[in-house]
C-alpha cells in the first residue's frame, strides 16, 4: 500500500496542474483574508497613502480587470509560444524535452503565478460596491492585486530566460543525469568498497513450504508498463500465505494482458482472491516513470544522443555529452550493493524471488545502442571508451570488470572495421590497451590486418 500511495503521489505531484491549482487556491483564501482586514479595520493611512490604491470603485474595478484580463492574455500566449518550441526542440532531443516541461517546477510556479494573480482579482473584483446605500472599496485588497501584477512581470521575465536555457541540450541531459543519479542514491543507498557480491542461496536448497500442487503461473489481468512493485505488500501476502513467488518482470517491463509475470509455489491450490491480492501489488501505468526504474532514466540519456548521432542531425557534441552523465551515473551504481533477488521473511523462509536491475543490465542498455550507431563516428567512439577507462577505478567486482572488458572488445572490433583512417585506428587502440592493463593482467594480443606495428604481442 505504501508503494501505490508513494506512486499515486509521484505522479500527482509531478503533475502539470498540482502545484498551480494549490496556488491559486491559495489566492483565494490570500483575497478572502486581505478583504476581511479591509472591512474590519477603518485605517488612516497618512503618509502611506501613495503606496496605497486611494481610487474609487469604479477605478478599482478597472484595475483589477486589467490585471485579471492581462493575466489570462499572457499565460495563453506565453505557454502556446512555449509549446511549439519544445515541440520542434523536441524533435532533435526526443518527447522527453515534453515532459520534462510538464513536470519542471519552474514552470509550475510561473503558471501558478499568473493563475494566482487571475483568481485573486475576481475575487475582489465581485466585491466591489457602489450603490445608492453602500460604497465599498477594498483598499488594501486592490493594492495587494497590484502588487500582484508586478510580481507576474518579474516572473514573466524569468520565464522567458528559464525556457531559452531549458531547451538546451546540456541543461536537459544534465537535468536527465541529476535525476539519474538520485535514483540510483534511493534505490541502492548502500555503499560497498572492493569485493565481491555476495552469492544468493539457490531457493531449492531452502524451501519455506511443502508444494502439494504444481507451480501456479502468474499473470496480469491488463496490458500496460509495470510502474513499480511493493516488496512489502508481496512479502506480507508470501507469508501469511505460505508463498513463494517468484518475478520474472520488473518494473519498466510492458506485459501483455493475461501475460505470465512469474510463477507461484503453494502448499494449497491459488484462489481467485488470493491471486488478486498478488496482482494488486503489481502497479500497471499507460508509461514508464522513474519510481523504480533507473533504465528508464538511463533510456532518457540513450535517446537523445541517438538522435543526435542520426543522419538527419548529425551532432556528436550532443551524443559526448550525453555519454558522460550516462558514466557518471554507472560510477554510482558500480559502488552500490545490489540486493539480492532472494528475499526472506522474518522466520527465516524464502518468500520472494525478483529480478533486480544490475550494473551489466544498465551498461549494456546504454553502451550498446551507442557502440552500434557510432561505429563510424571516431569521436564518440573515444569518448565511449574514454568512459570506460573512468569506470574501471569505480568497478568493484569480477562481474563488472568482465563487462567492461567485453564491451571494450566490442568497441575495438566494430571500430576497427568501419574506420577507414589508420591515424583514428590507432588511437582507437591506444585506448583500447590503456583499459585491458587497468582491468586484467593478461597480454592481450590484437590480430587485426590495420593495428600498428608497435602492438605489444
Amino acid at each position: 500500500m505504501k508503494t501505490r500511495l508513494s506512486d499515486a503521489w509521484s505522479l500527482i505531484v509531478g503533475s502539470f496542474w498540482f502545484l498551480p491549482g494549490v496556488m491559486a487556491l491559495s489566492s483565494v483564501m490570500l483575497a478572502i483574508g486581505t478583504l476581511w482586514v479591509d472591512s474590519a479595520f477603518d485605517i488612516d493611512w497618512g503618509a502611506g497613502r501613495g503606496l496605497i490604491y486611494a481610487g474609487g470603485v469604479s477605478g478599482g474595478r478597472e484595475v483589477l480587470s486589467t490585471i485579471a484580463g492581462s493575466m489570462m492574455t499572457v499565460t495563453g500566449v506565453v505557454f502556446s509560444i512555449t509549446i511549439v518550441t519544445l515541440s520542434l526542440t523536441s524533435n532533435q532531443y526526443g518527447p522527453r524535452l515534453l515532459r520534462n516541461f510538464m513536470s519542471n517546477r519552474s514552470n509550475q510556479i510561473v503558471l501558478g503565478t499568473f493563475i494566482s494573480t487571475f483568481t485573486y482579482c475576481l475575487v475582489v473584483l465581485r466585491t466591489l460596491r457602489d450603490d445608492d446605500e453602500t460604497v465599498i472599496v477594498p483598499e488594501i485588497s486592490i493594492s495587494i492585486g497590484v502588487l500582484l501584477a508586478l510580481v507576474s512581470v518579474g516572473v514573466l521575465i524569468f520565464f522567458i530566460h528559464h525556457i531559452s536555457s531549458s531547451i538546451q541540450a546540456s541543461s536537459i541531459l544534465s537535468g536527465v543525469g541529476h535525476e539519474l543519479d538520485a535514483a540510483i542514491e534511493s534505490l541502492y543507498p548502500e555503499r560497498i568498497g572492493k569485493g565481491e557480491r555476495p552469492s544468493s542461496d539457490s531457493w531449492t536448497t531452502q524451501p519455506s513450504a511443502t508444494y502439494g500442487h504444481p507451480p501456479h503461473p502468474l499473470t496480469i489481468g491488463k496490458a500496460g508498463y509495470i510502474r513499480a512493485i511493493d516488496p512489502q505488500g508481496m512479502m506480507a501476502v508470501a507469508s501469511d500465505h505460505d508463498l513463494v513467488i517468484r518475478l520474472e518482470c520488473g518494473p519498466g517491463a510492458f506485459v501483455f494482458r493475461d501475460s505470465r509475470i512469474g510463477t507461484v509455489w503453494s502448499g494449497s491450490k491459488l484462489d481467485d482472491e488470493l491471486v488478486k491480492r498478488i496482482r494488486g501489488n503489481v502497479i500497471l501505468g499507460n508509461q514508464r516513470t522513474a519510481h523504480q526504474d533507473v533504465e528508464y532514466l538511463m533510456s532518457q540519456l540513450v535517446q537523445p544522443a541517438l538522435l543526435a548521432l542520426s543522419t538527419g542531425v548529425n551532432n556528436s557534441l550532443v551524443a559526448i555529452t550525453a555519454i558522460d552523465w550516462m558514466g557518471a551515473a554507472l560510477a554510482t551504481l558500480a559502488g552500490r550493493q545490489i540486493p539480492s533477488d532472494y528475499r526472506y521473511d522474518d522466520g527465516g523462509n524464502l518468500r520472494i524471488i525478483s529480478a533486480s536491475l544490475t550494473f551489466t543490465s544498465l551498461f549494456e542498455s546504454a553502451f550498446n545502442p551507442l557502440r552500434e550507431s557510432a561505429r563510424s563516428n571516431t569521436l564518440v567512439t573515444l569518448r565511449l571508451l574514454d568512459t570506460i577507462v573512468s569506470l574501471t577505478e569505480h568497478v568493484t567486482t569480477e562481474a563488472q570488470r568482465q563487462t567492461l572488458l567485453r564491451q571494450t572488445e566490442l568497441l575495438k572490433q566494430d571500430s576497427l572495421e568501419s574506420i577507414p583512417n589508420e591515424y583514428d585506428r590507432s588511437r582507437i587502440l591506444d585506448r583500447y590497451r590503456d583499459i585491458v592493463r587497468s582491468l586484467t593482467d593478461e597480454t592481450f594480443v590484437l590480430t587485426h590486418d590495420t593495428e600498428p606495428e608497435n602492438v605489444p604481442e
